[in-house]
């Protein structure tokens, strides 16, 4: 474990790390200055390098065995291509990076658990992709727009039909993404506790399609098609946070 988080001054190479063959964990938290690329992390198993403001690097040698990489709020550059070999990753966190690529890329990550590619603008391709990764607990994919056009029609698209297979999911934000068809690919999903489709504008379908999703403690559906009257919710007694503003 490798923690060097919060220090003024962090010049040195990132490959100093590479003859550490059982590295697990690297955390460089908010250093203020860091020289390095994140492709010299090419031994480790996870990797921790949340709020890194001013990382820069690609992800161009990753390790098959790599568990966890946390790369959120970086300036890190790299194709999803990469992770095409890392079919150990359970931990996936690449929000508001650089990070481009198709989804498809992921198909064969099926150990993966927990996804976050929230803002990262340069990812396209369906959702449906990510129905092989059947383990997946968490996924946000919030605010994946498509940067050429600068709208938000043209970047990922697909349904929730993608999640059918999904049973374990606790976490889905698709908020901000051009994603269709409607809640009933979600109607088993019994351990779901948050779902936030806000201005999903082609999400269509039934409040009473979550009458059995007894976990829900946040439901945002604002600016979906979504229908129904919210009695199906009675029963939801832990529900603390909901938004069903109709468009």
């Amino acid at each position: 474990s490798v923690n060097l988080s919060d220090m003024d001054t962090l010049c040195a190479h990132f490959k100093i790390f590479l003859p550490m063959k059982m590295l697990e964990h690297v955390d460089v938290g908010k250093s203020m200055d860091r020289v390095g690329y994140c492709d010299k992390f090419d031994c480790g198993e996870a990797l921790d390098l949340i709020a890194a403001s001013e990382k820069e690097g690609g992800i161009s040698s990753l390790a098959r065995r790599i568990r966890t990489l946390r790369l959120t709020c970086t300036n890190l550059r790299g194709s999803l291509d990469t992770l095409m070999c890392c079919t150990a990753i359970e931990t996936l966190h690449l929000g508001s990076t650089k990070a481009e690529g198709n989804l498809n890329s992921l198909r064969s990550c099926t150990n993966l658990k927990d996804l976050d590619l929230s803002w990262c603008t340069g990812i396209t391709g369906s959702i449906d992709a990510l129905g092989m990764c059947k383990g997946l607990t968490h996924v946000n994919l919030c605010g994946l727009f498509n940067y050429h056009t600068g709208t938000f029609e043209g970047g990922i698209v697909g349904t929730l039909d993608a999640f059918a297979t999904c049973v374990h999911l606790e976490h889905v934000d698709v908020s901000k993404c051009a994603v269709r068809g409607d809640l009933r690919a979600l109607a088993d999903h019994k351990a779901l506790q948050v779902l936030r489709c806000r201005d999903c504008k082609q999400l269509r379908g039934a409040l009473d399609c979550l009458q059995g999703c007894d976990a829900l403690t946040e439901l945002i559906l604002a600016g979906s098609k979504v229908e129904g009257g919210l009695q199906v919710l009675e029963n939801k007694g832990q529900l603390r946070v909901l938004d069903f503003e109709r468009t």
